[in-house]
Parts: C-alpha cells; structure tokens; sequence
C-alpha cells in the first residue's frame, strides 16, 4: 500500500493525524467520548509496539541482548542447585 510514497508524503500523512488529534483534543463538549477516542486510539499503538517486541524475543536467532542462547561451561541439573 504504501511502497511507493517517499519521506514528503510520511511527513504529509503524520502532520494530517496530528492535525486530527489536536481537534479531538480541543473539542469543548463531549469530554467522555474525546476521552474514549484518544485512549482507544493511543493505547492501539502501544499495544502493537509492545505484541511486535513480545513475539521478537520469542524467535531463536533473535540478536537482542537480553537473550542468551550461550550456556558456556557451566552445565547443571537439577539437583545441583
């Protein structure tokens, strides 16, 4: 869909999400319902950034340094601990 747009058209398309969200944001009736739009709407990017960090640390091969796939030397059972 968007394969063919440069930086210009992303900086056009953010400024207009922007621009919509500053008018929710200023409307002066309506409180519960401009409250319930920008927390649904915000809380659906946050909730995608964080399902599309969850599922990169479930990969194998995933290079992150939080993961560890180097064991070393040390081996131990079970019962060692």
């Amino acid at each position: 869909m968007f394969s063919n747009l440069n930086f210009l058209d992303y900086v056009i398309i953010l400024s207009g999400v922007l621009l919509c969200f500053k008018r929710v944001a200023d409307m002066e009736r309506y409180h519960l319902v401009r409250v319930v739009l920008l927390t649904s709407i915000l809380s659906f990017f946050v909730v995608l950034f964080f399902i599309a960090i969850g599922l990169t640390f479930g990969f194998p091969g995933c290079n992150l340094p939080i993961r560890s796939n180097d064991a070393g030397s040390e081996h131990f059972t079970c019962t060692e601990m």
